[in-house]
């Protein structure tokens, strides 16, 4: 078994999610399908105070993120997919073993 210390998991965890650096997915409506292509899904959440999850998510990781760039993503330029499973709307890239990759190597 491995050992970590609290804060080398914290810096661990916040790498997979691509927290801990400026723009890692660079800025625009590009950097939108990067996000979800690297996180595998978005739940679309139509319950907010101050802003619909799924916006807040690719705000945290774009700081340039606009509305307009998920709903291009997915409305014009259809390079973000939606697909409906349970309750929310999730966007979803590849197939299933692409986003267990995923899950993997976070």
């Amino acid at each position: 078994m491995i050992e970590l210390s609290s804060a080398q998991a914290r810096r661990i965890w916040l790498h997979a999610q691509r927290l801990d650096t400026t723009e890692p997915f660079g800025s625009g409506p590009k950097a939108t399908l990067a996000a979800v292509a690297h996180l595998g899904y978005l739940q679309i959440d139509p319950i907010y105070v101050i802003e619909r999850s799924h916006h807040h998510i690719l705000h945290t990781r774009i700081p340039s993120y606009r509305r307009e760039h998920l709903h291009r993503a997915q409305s014009i330029d259809k390079t973000v997919p939606s697909k409906r499973a349970g309750n929310g709307l999730l966007q979803r890239l590849g197939d299933d073993q692409s986003s267990s990759r995923n899950a993997q190597n976070l």
